[in-house]
C-alpha cells in the first residue's frame, strides 16, 4: 500500500499526488509549501523562459 511521504497516511489509487521532487502525497500535502519541497521551481522556470524566448539580436542600419 503507497502511503504519503508527510503524514504517512494510506492513500487509494485516486487520492495519489507525486510531486517533481518524486515522493507521492496526499491531498492535504501536495503543495511545494506544505511538504517542504527541495526542487527547485525557480531556475526549472528561468530555464524554460530563456529557452522559449532566445535573444534578438538586430543588424545594424548602414550609414548614410
Amino acid at each position: 500500500m503507497i502511503r504519503c511521504g508527510e503524514c504517512n497516511k494510506r492513500l487509494i489509487p485516486a487520492c495519489r499526488y507525486k510531486c517533481h521532487c518524486g515522493v507521492v502525497f496526499c491531498a492535504t500535502h501536495r503543495y511545494a509549501e506544505a511538504h517542504h519541497c527541495p526542487y527547485d521551481y525557480k531556475s526549472k522556470g528561468r530555464k524554460m523562459l530563456i529557452q522559449s524566448n532566445p535573444q534578438v539580436v538586430p543588424q545594424k542600419l548602414p550609414q548614410i
